[in-house]
Formats: structure tokens, sequence, C-alpha cells
């Protein structure tokens, strides 16, 4: 193992707890546990984050840390509610234990709820740029299900070796994000910090005289605790399903497995119970949807509780539908002789008005928005022009605009906002407008459109070829195969020329995460393997295909499969709301639109594979992702995920723009902005 020159903890002098699996530290003065290794693993990874309170419980004040053989004891207090904290901490064949356990020393009953109770555990996701950074960095994916709630955490090197936490006692309701901006290098870019998470147990009574505990099982394990049951206890339950987003009519399986032989069950949902059968230790249920709406199910086993949540939706076609509606009446703006006239911009369903800014180019004219021109025109070539006057004519118009102050058809420049803006010239933008042209060809039959594609792209690889960037929404191989069909082969052979050179980038730069506008970002892996992918459907040559699945094994850190249609096998995502909501907080951020690039990238394995089982995947992603849009026609910009954020600094100044205090979580954005490349993905893929 390598050397670990990383501080331990706050003192020179910590408690180290050990066995030949798990080594632990915790701090003699604030009891928090400072570090959790893996001795076997090389890097030394520790997977707590520096400097924090990993343990901390709201409400309460250490009095005491003692070791007593290879324990720690932590006792504190809440004087304003007379109770008593008593925290033990020890290892034991393998394994890290934390038993919190309050004590209610009152005479009367103390009311614990999710707002003033909380247990703190900020793991090392932190992904600034420093060399190692896949390996000394983690994504932790939380599921709080009641009697099965679990926390774990995975290093994106391509290992799949976990730190898994096991809740084996206490039921948990929720999360938050305790988000601490003096963490070094925060600013308004701050997307390499998570925050840590902050555990919410479900509301209850704690009688005088009564305690409540809550025990958490760490250890590390190759087999994670969403994709099948781990039994670290007798009495551990785990559900999932086999979709979690469906349209009405159609039919999901459940099953809810058990470690042990259960003497009573009911699965519920909305009062009525649902009919299962048992399967040795296993529960099995179907259900069919009927109507559009979020389900939740209840899962009572023995004393024991849990529960799954999924979503019923209008098939891809109508959302679509009403999405280009809402887009075309409320979204576009028309004033003759302005610059901005005929673009589409955001739109704020509380006061119902567009916004646009000229001075945050994540709320300009540009950019990410160009989704909605690609969705229109791809609704245009499914309703034919001559019976959608209306919608074709609010194409031609947002072309219109586009041509005049986003685009340069002579140096195929792309701007970064309206008045050809220039200040940045953005790598992203480029594919986003070669994915609108390509689909203003494939609606309005017009290869002028199609030509001015390939010189995006030919334009965009000739930008990156000094720059380390990898973009979202390239459709390199459809834009080839049109222009063969169009007898445009030069340019065809030409676009095909760059697309393998830059697939031999990404081969050299291997695993290396980088970008020019976030420190990391998950999607850099999906780029890479579609990347990848492409070039293997051009050359058939084995050896990108074999790259795409060896990155493939990065990428799974990111994605977990909660048994929420809001997480579910989509990727850890934080930063986004505050750029592209209204919302503007950091904060779990599932979904967002770029999680749908992962669906994309599942059916182009499947494809250059011929392994169908990546097809289901690539299809519950894509359609998970189709939350945000309501039966109006309005997308939600992203879903925060964590009951609330709370945002501090230790002077309470403001650290680079980001908001300080608490922001309620568990909604969708108020903002339209950016979502549609996710509507765009699913209606390619007609999910």
């Amino acid at each position: 193992m390598k050397e670990n020159t990383q501080k331990e903890c706050f003192m020179d002098h910590p408690i180290v707890l050990e066995d030949g699996k798990i080594r632990v530290a915790v701090d003699a003065e604030t009891g928090y546990t400072t570090s959790i290794r893996n001795p076997a693993d090389e890097s030394g990874m520790n997977w707590i984050l520096g400097n924090s309170n990993w343990g901390h419980t709201d409400g309460f004040e250490i009095q005491s840390v003692e070791k007593k053989g290879n324990s720690v004891i932590v006792s504190g207090i809440n004087r304003a509610d007379f109770l008593n904290l008593v925290i033990e901490k020890s290892v034991s064949n393998g394994k890290y234990i934390e038993k919190y356990r309050i004590e209610n020393a009152g005479k009367l009953e103390y009311f614990l709820t999710g707002d003033s109770s909380g247990i703190h555990f900020p793991y090392s996701c932190n992904f600034d740029q420093r060399p190692g950074i896949l390996s000394d960095s983690c994504i932790s994916h939380v599921w709080c299900g009641g009697d099965a709630s679990w926390i774990y955490s995975a290093k994106p090197d391509g290992t799949r070796t976990c730190l898994v936490c096991m809740i084996v006692e206490g039921r948990f309701a929720n999360y938050s994000i305790d988000y601490n901006a003096d963490v070094p290098g925060n600013n308004v870019a701050a997307s390499h910090y998570r925050g840590a998470v902050v555990l919410h147990p479900e509301d209850c009574i704690i009688m005088p005289g009564t305690s409540l505990s809550f025990t958490f099982v760490y250890g590390f394990s190759k087999e994670k605790p969403d994709e099948h049951l781990i039994e670290w206890s007798p009495r551990a339950i785990f559900a999932r399903a086999d979709r979690y987003t469906l349209y009405p009519g159609e039919t999901m399986c459940g099953v809810l497995e058990t470690a042990f032989e259960p003497e009573f069950v009911s699965i519920e949902l909305d009062g009525d119970k649902i009919p299962y059968r048992k399967d040795g230790k296993n529960i099995r249920w179907q259900w069919t949807a009927s109507s559009a709406g979020e389900r939740e199910f209840q899962i009572f086993v023995d004393e024991r509780k849990t529960r799954m949540r999924i979503n019923v939706i209008s098939p891809v076609e109508e959302i679509l539908k009403r999405r280009v509606g809402f887009i075309a009446e409320k979204q576009q703006y028309r004033m003759e002789g302005s610059h901005l006239d005929g673009a589409y911009l955001i739109y704020d369903r509380i006061s119902r008005r567009r916004y646009f800014s000229v001075s945050s180019y994540d709320h300009n004219s540009a950019r990410e928005r160009l989704a909605m021109g690609a969705v229109v025109a791809m609704a245009l070539q499914r309703s034919p022009e001559e019976g959608n006057e209306a919608l074709a004519e609010s194409l031609r118009q947002y072309r219109n605009y586009v041509e005049r102050e986003l685009f340069d058809s002579e140096t195929m420049t792309v701007f970064n906002g309206a008045m050809r803006d220039s200040r940045w010239k953005r790598a992203y933008n480029y594919p986003w407008m070669a994915d609108f042209f390509l689909e203003c060809h494939l609606a309005f039959h017009d290869d002028k459109c199609l030509e001015y594609a390939a010189g995006i792209m030919l334009s965009y690889y000739s930008m990156i070829e000094s720059r380390r960037q990898e973009s979202p929404c390239v459709e390199d191989v459809r834009i080839i195969e049109c222009l063969k069909k169009r007898n445009k082969n030069d340019l065809a052979e030409k676009l095909s020329r760059a697309v393998i050179h830059n697939a031999d980038r990404v081969l050299a730069a291997g695993d290396a995460m980088f970008s020019e506008e976030v420190s990391y970002t998950q999607a850099q892996f999906y780029l890479k393997i579609i990347s990848l992918c492409h070039a293997h459907r051009l050359t058939k040559n084995p050896v990108y295909l074999a790259a795409s699945l060896k990155l493939l094994r990065n990428s799974e850190a990111f994605r977990g499969q909660q048994p929420d249609y809001h997480t579910n096998n989509l990727g850890v995502r934080y930063w986004d709301l505050f750029w592209f909501g209204k919302i503007r907080s950091f904060g779990d951020t599932m979904p967002q639109w770029l999680c749908a690039l992962c669906g994309e990238m599942y059916f182009l394995l499947g494809e250059e594979t011929g392994d169908e089982r990546y097809f289901p995947v690539g299809k519950n992603i894509l359609r998970n992702c189709l939350c945000v849009y309501d039966e109006t026609g309005f997308g939600a910009a992203g879903y925060l995920m964590p009951r609330r954020i709370e945002a501090h600094s230790s002077d309470g100044g403001v650290r680079g723009g980001i908001p300080l205090g608490t922001i309620p979580g568990e909604r969708f954005d108020d903002w339209a902005n950016d979502q549609d490349w996710s509507l765009y993905y699913a209606a390619l893929r007609n999910v």
C-alpha cells in the first residue's frame, strides 16, 4: 500500500479501530469519525471528507469521548429537550459498526421529526482537480426506505469495490445535503463538491424514560445493496422492480427479498392490498398501471416496512406533442425588430412569463435551449407540416432566429448568444446546433440544413483538437447516414475521418476525466463510450468496443438503482439547478437531462455488442427522465431530490454566488430551461 500522507484527523493522535479488513480513526475530542480505509486499497483512500463532522447529530453537543477496548463511546446531550445521546463505535469481523442511542431523560414525550433531527455523513465526494481523482473520490448512493435503508459509495476507477453502509436498526424517511461553502476551491463553478449526506429518521415519539436506536454497519464489498440483498442483518429486506416508469396499460413486476421467512406480508397501494406469491424467501407481485401519476407501494414484512415509488406517464409521443405545443405557444418570443424575435426562451410557471438574461449565459436564448428547436423539428417529422401549420411556422421563425443570431454559415461558427455573441467560443454549443439542423433537414427535407450539420461538426472537431473536452448530444452517425442517402459521399467521408480521429484521442486519454466547464461530471464517461461506439459503428474495429466496455466499469460507479423513479439507474448530479434552475441551489438534481445520455449510451452498447440486456436499462433511464414533464407540456429543469439543502459558511458570507441558508427540496424546478434533450433522446429511441 502506498504511504498515506493525508492527515487522519484533527488531532495528532486519533483513536484507531481496526482489524485486517477495515481501519477507522476517531477524533479523541470531537468523537467524529475522521477516516474509514480499506487496508487492501493500494491508493489508501479515506472514504470520509477531510476536516468534516462525520457522525454529528443535530441538536446535541458532545460531553465525552472514551476508548473502551476496541470501541469508542461518545456521549452527548441536548439540554433544551432533555435528551441524552450515546454513540458506540466499534470494529468487528471486518465491519465497522456505529450505534446511536437517543434517550429521553425528561418527563414529557419527545416528538422526533425530520426537521429537527439528522445524522451527518460527509463522504469523500470531492472531485476537485488533482492527480488520482478516480481512486481517491467516491459517489454515494442513498436510499431512505424505512427499514430497508442504505448508503453505498463507489470509486469510479473501475474496481467495483464499494463502501457499503447497511442500516440494520432504525427507520429513515429521507435525506438532506449539508453544504459547507468553506470547502477549499468552492466558487460559482463548485461542481466538484457534493456536500454531506444527512439522514433523517421517520417521525416518531420517544416516551419518557425510553430510547430510540439507529445502527449502521459498514464494510467493503463488490456487491451493491441496490442490486440484491446483502445479508448483513438477519432481518434485512430489499425491494426492486423491473421498471419504475410505466405507460397506462403496462405491467410492472416487483420483488421483495428477505433474509428470513416472514410470517406476515402485505403490499399496499392507495389503500388496496396487492396480491402476491411467495417464492422461497422472495415475495413477487405484479401491478398494471391505469392512469398517470406517482404511485408509492407500502410494503410490510412482519414488524418491518419499506416502500417503492414508481411513476405512470403518458406515452412519449403524447409528451412530445404536448411539449412542442407548449414551446410554440408559451416559450417563443415574438417582437418584430428585436434580436430575440423568434427565439425559444425560458418559461417560469409561477409568473407564467418568459425569461431571458444576457448576463447569465445559462439563461440566454442559445446553448442548451437549442433542444427546444430540435424537439419541435422532431415532432414535425411525426406530424406532417400540412396538418400542423402553426408548429411549422413556429419552427421557421425559430430557424430564422438561429441563422440570424446564433450561426454563421460561411465559417460554420456557432455563437454563444444572440447578436452573434462571441465572448465565449463554447465547444458544447456545436453538437447541439448540429443536431438542430439535422432535425430541420429531416423535417423540411432541406439539404442545406444537412450540410450545416456536417460543417458544424467538422468545425467542432477542429476546435477540440487542442482542447481536452467532450461535448454532449453528438449525432455523427445519423448525420453521416443522411449524407450518404443524399449522395454527399465526400462530406460523409470527411466527417467519418473526423469522428474516428476523435475516437482515437478518446482511446489515448483512457479514463482521464476532464472538462473545460466543471471539474467533474459522470457524463464524461458516457460521452467517451458514445464516441467509441460511433467509431465502432463506422469501422467495426473491435478495439473501440473493448475500450467502451472497459470504461463502462468506471461509469457504473455513478449509477444507483434505488427503488424510486427519480433516481433509479440515474447518475448522481448535484450542481445543475444552481445554473439552470430557478431554485438556484447546489444539491442532488435527479433527474437532470444529462442523465439521458446514459440511456443513449446503453442503447448504443446494445446495438454494437448485440447484447439485448443493455436495451431495458437504456429504456428505463430515458423513461425515468421524462418525469419532469407535466400534463400541460411544461418541462421542469430538474428535480431537487434531498429534503432540503443547508448551505453555510464560517462567517455567513457569500461564496462565489452560492446562496446560503435553507433551500427546500423534494420538488421540481419552476423553470423550463434545458431539460428537452432528455425528451429528444426518449423520442429518438421511441421508449
